[in-house]
């Protein structure tokens, strides 16, 4: 099944994850939650219709010595001028060509990120698209034998899979 938003604008949408459920505990689900709708935003309103394409990983690495939650959402869209590449974490930044908001997004993301000892980076070439990459170094050691699901996400472009879960 494919979010609304993909249909509506013809993106090709997909999501990997390894085959367990990607547990993420001991983190403010809401403020995980912000980011990961933020960053799906964005990738949707930089991403053309008909023929763009956004694709959301997760999976767990291994970190120096220990696992962590890495977190992709990567898209086909517009990309980000080298030029504005270094300041797009900056509060109230706009680059060249920018889209519709404030320009708080990414800078708020990345505060939340590193309120949970954790980091974001971004690759991206212009006209090309755009991979932000958020990093959880501590969220798998904090699981181990308490363990909860991350909860649903409410946004446009949730939907429910065959077995219940909710994805973005």
């Amino acid at each position: 099944m494919t979010p609304p938003r993909a249909n509506r604008k013809h993106i090709g949408f997909d999501m990997e994850s390894d085959p367990y459920q990607i547990i993420i505990s001991m983190l403010d689900d809401k403020r995980i939650k912000q980011v990961l709708i933020n960053l799906i935003d964005n990738a949707f309103k930089h991403t053309e219709s008909r023929g763009g394409k956004v694709v959301i990983r997760c999976h767990e690495r291994n970190y120096e010595d220990n696992s962590a939650i890495y977190i992709e959402v990567e898209d086909t869209g517009s990309g980000i001028s080298q030029k504005d590449l270094p300041e797009v974490f900056k509060r109230f930044y706009q680059g060249e060509g920018a889209a519709e908001g404030g320009g708080l997004g990414l800078a708020l993301c990345k505060e939340i990120i590193e309120l949970h000892d954790g980091w974001i980076e971004i690759e991206s070439e212009k006209d090309v698209g755009t991979l932000v990459r958020v990093v959880l170094p501590q969220a798998m050691n904090e699981l181990s034998g308490n363990i909860k699901s991350a909860g649903s996400i409410h946004h446009e472009d949730d939907y429910t899979t065959k077995n219940g879960l909710r994805k973005i």
